[in-house]
């Protein structure tokens, strides 16, 4: 089997692009959240820090996209493709051309599927259709992309009818779609020194929509470490302590908080190898992000 090169960056050059506009754009840090309206669930998206270089090919490694996160690299004509580590070769993730008998392998979902484009756009979207073997109460129905966004709506089949993901907000490099009434929010990251980040959590709200936030002690914001288990590595709260007092603050433009995060567990202890994920959020509303990385073994 052929193994994974990886390297971390902080940002891919753009002459790593593919030729055609992207279905699903991937780049370090780019993340895509959706709800259901109906149950008010989440979904995320997102693109990890680490970047996989085989045979000249650059993979990502995505989370959230199907069942379990892969290492995965867009073709120019804008299909997936991912790395299959038991057989050392790529194979199709998700295809946005017709093929051959008109149906496409779609791997990693719920039940055993397979897709096709539709042969009309929906409101300029390109929309994937899928069909199920053996599931008749779970899997994909359909899916909508916007070239240079990514995915924008997902139908799934449940028991209790279909269930509508819309896309609610997404970052796409330096790029933020959000609700202009409820404001945008950043989560950014720098290297501060050996085993630090410099986190930044920022809010903006559009002219004209001041936003109210409500935070119930003195406490306003938290940022957590979490491994790929989901377990706590460490919060930024740890240690200290907040006023009781609940106090309100309107944002009526900007507002920042920059804080020194050390990239270790509770105990002081350096990461151990895997995968991490980062979530700043400020306490006072619904405002949150996430941030994967991988921190590597290279000895």
């Amino acid at each position: 089997m052929k193994a994974l090169i990886p390297a971390l960056f902080l940002a891919l050059p753009a002459l790593l692009a593919a030729s055609g506009p992207p279905m699903l754009p991937l780049e370090t840090g780019n993340v895509w959240v959706y709800r259901e309206k109906t149950s008010g669930e989440t979904r995320t998206i997102s693109v990890g820090t680490g970047l996989a270089t085989l045979d000249g090919r650059h993979y990502f490694h995505l989370r959230g996209y199907v069942d379990q996160p892969l290492w995965v690299r867009e073709a120019p004509n804008g299909s997936l493709y991912y790395f299959n580590e038991e057989t050392g070769a790529e194979n199709i993730l998700t295809s946005f051309e017709s093929v051959d008998g008109g149906w496409a392998e779609a791997p990693f979902r719920t039940c055993d599927q397979e897709s096709q484009p539709a042969k009309e756009r929906h409101q300029r979207a390109l929309v994937l259709q899928y069909r199920s073997f053996g599931c008749a109460d779970a899997g994909i129905l359909e899916e909508h992309y916007a070239e240079n966004i990514g995915m924008t709506r997902r139908v799934e089949q449940s028991i209790a009818g279909p269930r509508v993901f819309e896309l609610e907000s997404a970052r796409l490099g330096r790029l933020v779609l959000a609700p202009q009434d409820t404001g945008r929010f950043h989560l950014e990251t720098q290297t501060a020194g050996e085993n630090e980040l410099l986190v930044t959590l920022r809010l903006m709200t559009g002219a004209g929509h001041p936003v109210t936030l409500r935070f119930p002690s003195g406490q306003e914001i938290e940022i957590t470490l979490r491994d790929a288990s989901g377990n706590v590595v460490r919060r930024w709260s740890d240690g200290q302590f907040f006023t009781q007092a609940e106090h309100e603050v309107t944002v009526g433009g900007h507002l920042a908080y920059e804080e020194r995060f050390p990239l270790k567990d509770r105990s002081g202890q350096p990461l151990r190898p895997g995968e991490y994920t980062l979530e700043g959020a400020i306490l006072g509303g619904a405002f949150a992000a996430t941030i994967t990385f991988t921190v590597y073994d290279w000895l």
